[in-house]
């Protein structure tokens, strides 16, 4: 958290944790954005004719 004006070691020190913050997030959408496209290609393979799935309204 800022305290205080970009001008102290403190501060800079508190802009570059928030930096790494950031990208870290980014980083962690990424991965969540990858992997929901993952599971909707497998889910799109899915055959909804086979026997034994259950439609949305049965569950």
């Amino acid at each position: 958290m800022f305290r205080g004006r970009l001008n102290g070691v403190d501060s800079i020190a508190e802009a570059h944790y928030a930096q790494r913050a950031l990208a870290a997030a980014a980083a962690l959408c990424g991965a969540a954005r990858h992997a929901a496209a993952d599971v909707e290609e497998r889910l799109a393979g899915i055959d909804t004719g086979l026997s034994g799935l259950l439609a949305n309204e049965e569950l």
